[in-house]
């Protein structure tokens, strides 16, 4: 009797197993299990190297696979739209705002320029002219007798006023002693030439005496100072001689006249002359007292003194 080759394939009832009553312990196949990991082809007698050449995949799916997994490749010829990033809202602020910032500061560049430019046109840095000079350089050479304080402020104050430097009037009163043809012949001389060191085309303007003894400047002392207004409107150097022979109600007119605070007529240069009994001592103290005993009978003190301390301004003697 022949023996019936075995049969290695599997009774159905034992792949799908059978279920153990309640308590009873599972019965264990007696045929191999699938574990993870471990090679799930059935059970074959071809050789264990065989099977697993036959299970590695070809060289055409091995392509196929690397070619579905592999990333693509990265271009290098990436435009330079691609490469921009697209424009947040955020981004388009803040550019908006430099774009702000920048043609401000543009506009302030282009304000400040105009500015200087207007500046150097209304005002040229070499338009500045040299200021002018007045001098008795001749006149000190010549009469040699006078202090040299004399001719130092008439220099100071004349120049000052010519250039601006001063807005007040210079007033000058001259006092002398004797020999009054001498003197007026130098007061003269030195009214004249302070003219031609504002214009040499003027003359210098002269109040006499008698334009404030009229009866008319005696009512009403402001018509000897209306004279005063026309006479500084055509030049700027006014001779006011013979304080002697002014009468104490012609005087008030000088305390409009002489007011360097508040003047009628600025650059204006201002000479009266005064004779006195005596030289010796400070010439300012000579001519206040003798303008007090000219008019302080006539005056009250309240009065008086203000139109003295504005006549006697700047003092200088003069000696023949």
């Amino acid at each position: 009797m022949k023996n019936s080759p075995v049969s290695l394939t599997p009774k159905k009832d034992h792949l799908r197993g059978s279920r153990s009553p309640v308590g009873s312990s599972p019965k264990r196949s007696p045929y191999p299990t699938r574990r993870k990991g471990f090679d799930s082809s059935p059970l074959s007698n071809e050789p264990r190297s065989q099977r697993e050449q036959s299970q590695q995949p070809s060289s055409s799916e091995e392509d196929d696979n690397y070619s579905r997994k592999s990333p693509r490749p990265l271009r290098m010829n990436v435009t330079r739209e691609e490469m921009s990033e697209p424009e947040t809202p955020s981004r388009g602020k803040k550019e908006r705002k430099k774009d702000d910032k920048s043609s401000n500061y543009s506009l302030m560049c282009v304000f400040l320029v105009g500015i200087f430019a207007f500046c150097i046109y209304k005002n040229p840095l070499n338009s500045k002219m040299p200021d002018k000079i007045c001098k008795f350089q001749d006149l000190k050479q010549k009469y040699t007798g006078q202090d040299d304080f004399l001719w130092k402020s008439l220099e100071i104050g004349i120049e000052n006023t010519i250039n601006k430097k001063s807005e007040s009037p210079a007033i000058y009163l001259f006092i002398y002693q004797r020999n009054p043809s001498k003197v007026m012949d130098l007061i003269n001389k030195i009214i004249n030439r302070a003219s031609e060191c504002f214009d040499p085309s003027l003359e210098p303007a002269q109040m006499n005496p008698k334009d404030f003894t009229s009866q008319a400047a005696l009512d009403d002392y402001g018509i000897a100072i209306e004279k005063y207004k026309k006479l500084v409107d055509q030049g700027n150097v006014l001779l006011i001689a013979g304080l002697n022979d002014f009468p104490a109600k012609a005087a008030r007119a000088l305390h409009a006249i002489c007011d360097s605070q508040n003047p009628i007529k600025n650059r204006v240069v201002i000479f009266l002359t005064l004779e006195v009994p005596t030289l010796e001592g400070k010439s300012i103290e000579i001519a206040e007292n003798t303008l007090r005993s000219l008019w302080e009978n006539q005056i009250k003190d309240s009065e008086l003194e203000p139109i003295i301390t504005r006549v006697t301004d700047q003092v200088v003697a003069v000696r023949m």
